[in-house]
């Protein structure tokens, strides 16, 4: 009984809290159509009020190591859980790279695209030319963006090679790529992080969710790591990337 009341009680939160966000940013969508880099700097600022809150009613406690990026740096993270978005999120105001379906999920879908949140889809390779010059352009404009180049979750065993093609956005603005890792937790130990907090396999979303929902708190640890300066190669930038998101690395807990 208490964690079904705790999962209807945070659903009810979390849904005022997106439509309370929701509306300021339509407002903001439609008030400056010819003005996207200000709305989307402004959806940044937007989305990480919301998160921030949203981690509160989830019971979700962040501890952030290291140095805060920069704006106008391309951030880099291992992927656990759709939960890393509002975590990263709630860390600093930042823009996203995401996969195309998020743009189609209700609600969330409109606030992303508000935010100003780039889609990729990753089945269409001819989509990945598109996506690199919308990153030069927001890098070159002093936009920090965040994605996950593993381009899927996993269960928290280890962090799976990066994706290079997409650093050659870096490269082309010549910015720097900053690492973060991140980890969850549940306090006491002895639970299965992989499988509670990590998204992963053909585990139906919404059926996750409310799982998580009923988890009585998550800490999360968020850490930024030095930068990576650009190369002039995306393969080995990747790499260097991927050594330094494993390096401070741990497994999630496994029950």
């Amino acid at each position: 009984m208490v964690r079904s009341g705790r999962i209807v009680c945070r659903l009810l939160l979390v849904l005022l809290a997106t439509g309370a966000v929701a509306l300021p940013t339509l407002l903001l969508d439609l008030g400056l159509p010819r003005r996207p880099r200000l709305r989307a700097r402004l959806g940044a600022h937007a989305t990480h009020r919301w998160a921030q809150l949203v981690l509160r009613i989830l019971g979700v406690r962040l501890t952030c190591r290291g140095p805060l990026p920069p704006p106008g740096v391309m951030v880099v993270a291992n992927h656990l859980s759709y939960l890393d978005i509002p975590v990263l999120a709630a860390c600093l105001p930042t823009l996203f790279l995401s996969k195309a379906e998020l743009a189609r999920w209700p609600l969330i879908g409109f606030l992303a695209r508000a935010a100003g949140t780039l889609f990729i889809d990753r089945d269409q390779t001819r989509d990945t030319g598109r996506v690199f010059g919308e990153l030069s352009v927001w890098l070159r404009a002093g936009a920090r963006i965040t994605w996950f180049p593993e381009s899927t979750t996993s269960d928290g065993r280890g962090v799976a090679p990066f994706k290079p093609a997409l650093f050659q956005a870096a490269i082309r603005a010549s910015v720097p790529c900053h690492p973060v890792t991140l980890r969850p937790a549940l306090p006491g130990g002895g639970a299965d992080v992989s499988q509670t907090v990590c998204w992963h396999g053909s585990l139906p979303a919404g059926r996750h969710a409310l799982h998580l929902l009923g988890l009585a708190r998550i800490d999360y640890t968020v850490t930024f790591g030095a930068p990576v300066p650009p190369t002039d190669d995306r393969k080995r930038l990747a790499q260097a990337l991927h050594d330094a998101v494993a390096a401070a690395f741990v497994p999630v807990d496994r029950g």
